[in-house]
């Protein structure tokens, strides 16, 4: 009886990657795939491309990437809109690791949604075996930011209150435009507000 065996091949596996990332607003991009994550194939040591997209988009949502890196490793980058990022060559597979682990995330709008975006990560082997979609949950922490003055525009704040020594009268209390206005970004309440004096002359 003879016996055949026919081949397959095997697809790219990543190991060790992360399921959720956590991005805190208005602080620096994070990581996507972190240093322990690694990627391995067992029959096609050399990779053809990679992908990294979003599946679930929320609206400031943003890549970025170490492209000179890439290209230094003889690897071609096309960037779409800071959503996709599509990368191709016959490289090494670990080379191609490297550069996913530059890739991060971050939201550049003022007041991020709370919402969780989804990145999708797939890597293709040189025999044209595609990986398993790599999901990432993509989360943000707000931050409370603090209230400002909104001075509209084309209007002044005076900087100075004239005070006559020894006179009942010598102060005079400059109210401010009516265009003025308190604003705080997250909408909250307004629940205490305290002039002070700075510094004396």
């Amino acid at each position: 009886i003879e016996v055949r065996v026919a081949t397959r091949n095997d697809q790219p596996v990543f190991q060790n990657a992360p399921a959720n990332v956590t991005y805190v607003e208005d602080g620096e991009p994070v990581q996507l795939l972190d240093s322990s994550t690694s990627l391995l194939d067992v029959d096609s040591p050399v990779a053809s491309a990679a992908n990294i997209t979003f599946l679930r988009r929320r609206e400031g949502d943003a890549f970025t990437f170490n492209s000179s890196l890439a290209n230094a490793l003889g690897i071609s980058v096309k960037v779409f809109d800071t959503s996709t990022i599509a990368l191709t060559g016959e490289v090494p597979m670990m080379q191609y690791l490297r550069v996913l682990q530059t890739v991060r995330y971050a939201n550049n709008r003022p007041e991020p949604s709370i919402e969780i975006s989804v990145a999708s990560v797939v890597v293709v082997d040189s025999a044209g075996a595609a990986s398993e979609p790599l999901l990432i949950r993509l989360q943000t922490l707000q931050v409370n930011d603090r209230p400002r003055l909104d001075l509209g525009v084309g209007v002044g704040v005076p900087d100075s209150i004239l005070f006559t020594e020894d006179s009942p009268t010598g102060i005079h209390i400059v109210s401010l435009p009516h265009r003025v206005k308190i604003v705080d970004p997250e909408g909250d309440g307004i629940k205490e507000c305290t002039v002070r004096k700075s510094r004396r002359s």
